[in-house]
């Protein structure tokens, strides 16, 4: 690093130190490779970024990180949208930088409530991300189709000294999406969801996925597909596979009984009372990836998404006067995702557990209802695109089903009504990097 520069960071350093958001600029120094995970420092800084005496440590390490450090660092603070530190460090003595040193752009806390309210916006009610170069999109109020454009990562994610899935395989992973539109009782139609079908498909395919898409089938039909997909021999060659599944559902039990399982409907299930054999359980679709029934996938990341109701069951916000994260919409094209009748062997020499490396979610609370606009499609699965085609270049998965939910709750219609997205982990215990459109 130039002599110069390291003289702007010890100017600098007592103002930066309170400032800075290390939390949001800790993945960029990685990735921009100021520092790397076998870093000696990196364990004892990991799970003290906010204390200003890791911060003084860092801005003071990165003085002996190479000649092109200085300008990786400017980099990363322009990346988490930290411009009034860049102006700081540029110009110090200048009224601008003073001015803007005060304000504390950088937002230093992570809270959803933070998220909805840090900055000002042409429509208050959205919640702001940082690391978004444009207003997020609401499927509440867009009044237009979500369009799919993937920010593709530029080198394969590997910034911290946690364990990780190995997500580099090409293609990345294959996807199996199961979307039911047209039920046999057309008042149960899902017109809208040809809308999440579609975008789900550019999607992944722009993440660099295979996907096998099938629309409209039977319960039966979706075992079938489910336990063919399971026994493919091309898992062998990927790092990874989602199955993804949008359709009316609801509970097989009391309402809100989180031991209950869920189910999804065929399109020959009519919605007016229980009918086992027109619905499977999202229990037995998991049990199709176990390890002893899905060997190629021993050991890799088995991702499962459903966008269906779990009950009929309606959330409502609870309300004050102050609010600022509720959306008041007075007219509203809204469905709800439910039934009629509630509204009009391991691999030879590895041990492994049989269910592990697992995740799923889920686009609501057990005995709840899911919603569907019945123009642009799902709230669930509206914002699960847009989160992963802006973000998955650098979030594990984790955080980004985090973030949909963060999402998910700033979107509340007329009569509060909201929803609250579910994870389950299940032995699903090293980050995963998706890593999108990036390949050796």
């Amino acid at each position: 690093m130039e002599q110069e520069d390291r003289e702007k960071i010890d100017r600098c350093i007592d103002k930066l130190v309170p400032l800075i958001n290390m939390e949001s600029i800790w993945p960029m120094l990685f990735f921009h490779q100021i520092f790397f995970s076998d870093d000696v420092s990196v364990p004892k800084w990991k799970d003290r970024l906010e204390t200003p005496e890791t911060k003084r440590e860092i801005l003071l390490k990165i003085k002996t990180r190479g000649p092109h450090a200085f300008k990786n660092l400017i980099q990363c603070l322009r990346e988490t949208h930290q411009e009034n530190l860049i102006i700081l460090l540029e110009n110090p003595q200048s009224d601008l930088s003073m001015t803007l040193a005060t304000m504390n752009i950088s937002n230093n806390s992570n809270s959803a409530s933070d998220i909805c309210c840090a900055q000002p916006s042409t429509n208050n009610n959205l919640p702001y991300d940082p690391y978004e170069e444009e207003i997020v999109y609401n499927p509440i109020e867009a009044g237009e189709a979500l369009r799919i454009k993937v920010k593709k990562s530029t080198r394969f994610m590997e910034i911290t000294n946690e364990p990780l899935y190995p997500m580099k395989s090409n293609p990345r992973g294959i996807v199996l999406l199961i979307t039911i539109i047209e039920y046999v009782a057309s008042d149960r139609n899902r017109q809208s969801a040809k809308l999440d079908h579609k975008n789900l498909i550019e999607l992944f395919k722009q993440m660099g996925f295979k996907v096998v898409d099938k629309i409209n089938l039977t319960a039966d039909e979706i075992r079938k597909e489910l336990k063919d997909f399971s026994k493919s021999q091309k898992l062998r060659h990927v790092d990874s596979c989602f199955v993804i599944i949008s359709a009316h559902g609801n509970s097989t039990g009391a309402e809100e009984n989180e031991d209950e399982d869920s189910v999804i409907h065929g399109i020959d299930h009519t919605g007016v009372k229980s009918t086992p054999h027109k619905e499977i359980k999202c229990e037995e679709i998991i049990k199709y990836f176990s390890a002893a029934k899905c060997p190629n996938m021993i050991g890799k990341p088995k991702v499962f998404v459903f966008q269906a109701c779990r009950g009929k069951n309606i959330q409502k916000a609870l309300t004050s006067k102050s609010s600022q994260c509720t959306n008041s919409i007075k007219s509203l094209n809204l469905e709800i995702d439910e039934n009629e009748e509630n509204f009009t062997n391991s691999r030879a020499g590895i041990s492994c557990r049989n269910f592990e490396d697992i995740i799923v979610f889920q686009s609501t609370l057990p005995g709840h209802v899911s919603f569907r606009d019945t123009k642009y499609g799902s709230w669930f699965i509206q914002i699960f695109c847009e989160v992963f085609m802006k973000q998955a270049y650098r979030l594990d998965l984790v955080r980004l089903f985090q973030k949909i939910d963060i999402r998910l709750k700033a979107l509340k219609v007329s009569d509060y009504y909201c929803q609250t997205a579910t994870l389950k982990l299940l032995g699903f215990n090293k980050d995963l990097y998706i890593n999108p459109g990036y390949f050796e």
